[in-house]
């Protein structure tokens, strides 16, 4: 993969040669008006690699012809399927629909997960989610793959490189702390100086409810996730922890689907009393 400096040093070289129309036509290309757009066209054309079942990391991006670097610490990354897409904004995940045809790439129905992060990741993220919403065309050139947007805030490209995503497993597979939940609509803090956690190993949980130890089995398909035959020890608490607890293994039992965001795991659920969210962090 080029390093940023050859990206930089290519697009400087790129602003002193102009391509005529005339040479645009000649090769099937939409003329941008924007010389930035113009060299990424020329660089890419003839590469037809498809982007099919394949994860990307965002590298660089540009806004207004300006270069722009992800914020420090931050990852984001793409995922294509069959299905559509999925992928993290820096803070959020995403999921959206596609369309692709020869190199013309539409991404549409862009939804995301409703998190709140530092201020540096939200500005990002709202930038990232209308740069994708206005997607054009792309290329795929060995290990990056590059797509041009165009939106109200104007033109620009992002480079992306090859991604091999953390299997679902290797994501679960570490101690959580439940940080709150909702249910009916309500947050809910858990009960002062209590600890609920979970972990997850080869197709099993272990965890505390807050007062008993609690063990069970798990199976994972795509984002939809399955938590059986829960079963804890009987040690009596506080009333007000042991409530907690039986809410908490109902909602365990009535899982449905959960979102990996870097340090946070958050999943549905559904049972007799309603629907909510819980929203973990990694125990370090």
């Amino acid at each position: 993969m080029l390093k940023l400096s050859q990206w930089k040093g290519l697009l400087v070289v790129a602003t002193c040669a102009i391509a005529s129309p005339a040479w645009f036509a000649s090769q099937g290309i939409a003329q941008s008006g924007s010389v930035v757009y113009q060299n990424i066209s020329e660089q890419y054309m003839a590469m037809n690699h498809p982007i099919a079942d394949s994860s990307w990391k965002l590298s660089f991006w540009s806004q207004a012809d300006r270069l722009v670097d992800v914020v420090a610490g931050s990852e984001i990354t793409l995922a294509f399927d069959q299905n559509g897409i999925s992928g993290s904004a820096g803070c959020n995940r995403l999921m959206a629909g596609h369309k692709v045809h020869d190199n013309r790439l539409e991404i549409s129905a862009v939804g995301s997960t409703r998190m709140a992060c530092e201020e540096a990741l939200m500005s990002q993220e709202f930038q990232f989610v209308k740069a994708l919403e206005g997607v054009q065309e792309f290329r795929v050139n060995g290990d990056n793959l590059i797509m041009n947007y165009q939106n109200d805030s104007g033109s620009g490209f992002m480079v992306f490189s090859k991604y091999d995503e953390p299997s679902v497993n290797s994501m679960l597979n570490k101690p959580w702390r439940l940080l709150f939940w909702t249910k009916s609509d309500s947050m809910i803090d858990l009960v002062a100086d209590s600890k609920v956690t979970l972990e997850f190993a080869e197709n099993s949980i272990s965890g505390t409810g807050g007062c008993n130890r609690l063990i069970g089995g798990y199976e994972v398909k795509e984002q939809q996730l399955e938590i059986n035959t829960l079963a804890s020890t009987s040690m009596a608490c506080e009333p007000e922890l042991m409530t907690q607890e039986s809410e908490f293994i109902q909602a365990l039992e009535g899982v449905q689907e959960f979102r990996v965001n870097g340090n946070n795991l958050v999943m549905t659920f559904q049972n007799a009393s309603g629907s909510g969210i819980m929203v973990f962090e990694h125990d370090n």
